[in-house]
């Protein structure tokens, strides 16, 4: 009775780890300091400097080659903070840095963040997981590179 009573016990103990170990777990930050290029855009217009000090510069543009410019470039800056494997950013200035050659209306957004966090951080790689929820709840994930 005592072993089927001690494996019932192991087996609780297993079966109720869980998957979200990982979405609770510290990142080395160190990794996170320096410069990142996103993935697949004009790498001068779309990248993002997070400091030691925790300020950031994030130069967005969505223009996927440098030659083509059919959006306008925006710096914003301000300051971020790190809890666990959860990336928060405190936007405290947004500058028009370049316009595009189309003209484009921004809509006014109602979207909530309802969370961002990093999913790879290495020496090379960076992937932000964002959250949203407006009229459905989708995903604008950040893939940056060094």
């Amino acid at each position: 009775m005592k072993k089927i009573t001690l494996l019932f016990l192991i087996f609780l103990a297993i079966s109720c780890s869980s998957d979200d170990e990982a979405t609770t777990a510290n990142i080395n930050v160190n990794l996170l300091f320096g410069k990142w290029y996103e993935v697949n855009r004009c790498a001068v217009q779309n990248n993002l400097e997070l400091n030691a000090n925790y300020t950031y510069t994030h130069l967005k543009s969505g223009n996927i080659t440098c030659a083509i410019n059919d959006a306008p470039t925006y710096q914003y800056t301000g300051t971020y903070s790190i809890n666990g494997n959860q990336i928060v950013f405190n936007q405290q200035n947004a500058v028009l840095m370049q316009d595009a050659d189309v003209p484009v209306v921004l809509i006014p957004s109602l979207d909530v963040l309802l969370y961002s966090k990093i999913t790879i951080l290495n020496d090379n790689n960076l992937f932000i997981e964002r959250k949203y929820n407006g009229t459905q709840e989708y995903f604008n994930n950040w893939s940056f590179t060094k």
